[in-house]
């Protein structure tokens, strides 16, 4: 997988420990996701995303919006390494020299 500052990640987790009473009386549980993004992203876009999952977690597992939880890391590219390499190593690899 290349590194770059598109890389981004997630997983999610659903707690038995975490829930949230259903006003019928019902208990639901709450998912939990965890997303790693590269830094550089916008507000805007992290909005959307978190959006976006939200409506596909709800869509997959049957939950209500309310339930979702959405935790996001940013990862600067020295703080995310592929195979001992740096995604600021790598980038800095992969620039071409000047005058080529």
């Amino acid at each position: 997988m290349r590194a770059s500052r598109n890389w981004a990640t997630y997983r999610c987790v659903s707690s038995p420990e975490r829930r949230i009473a259903k006003k019928n009386g019902k208990e639901e549980s709450m998912p939990i996701i965890e997303m790693h993004l590269m830094t550089g992203r916008s507000v805007e876009q992290k909005r959307a995303v978190a959006a976006a999952i939200t409506d596909a977690v709800c869509n997959a597992l049957g939950v209500k919006a309310e339930t979702v939880r959405i935790l996001v890391t940013e990862h600067g590219s020295e703080d995310f390494s592929v195979a001992g390499v740096t995604a600021g190593l790598r980038s800095e690899r992969q620039q071409v020299p000047e005058g080529i």
